[in-house]
């Protein structure tokens, strides 16, 4: 599962923008509330929730999932790298590795 997973990763590319309302684009401190991963039909679903804790959107809540398969990935892949953390991930090796490395 691993090597497929990694290979559907490296070959994905980044979604588009989504078509429902975010903040505008910038820089946001953000509490995450909660956040797991769910196994579901044998696929991993992350699943987040955060609040927007400064400036004009302070208090906003905002939900996050997406499965960790071909669909999803280049949601989760966007995502991720506008955090930070795309290269990351190809580094730890699994949805569960990058979960588990805080």
């Amino acid at each position: 599962m691993e090597d497929d997973f990694l290979g559907l990763w490296k070959n994905s590319e980044p979604a588009e923008e989504m078509s429902f309302k975010n903040p505008p684009p910038g820089n946001f401190t953000i509490r995450i509330d909660k956040a797991s991963l769910q196994e579901k039909e044998g696929v991993t679903k992350v699943w987040m929730q955060f609040n927007i804790e400064e400036g004009e959107h302070k208090g906003q809540k905002h939900f996050y999932s997406n499965y960790f398969n071909p669909k999803g990935l280049p949601y989760i892949k966007r995502d991720l790298c506008t955090l930070g953390f795309g290269d990351r991930l190809e580094s730890i090796g699994s949805p569960d590795a990058f979960a588990d490395s805080g």
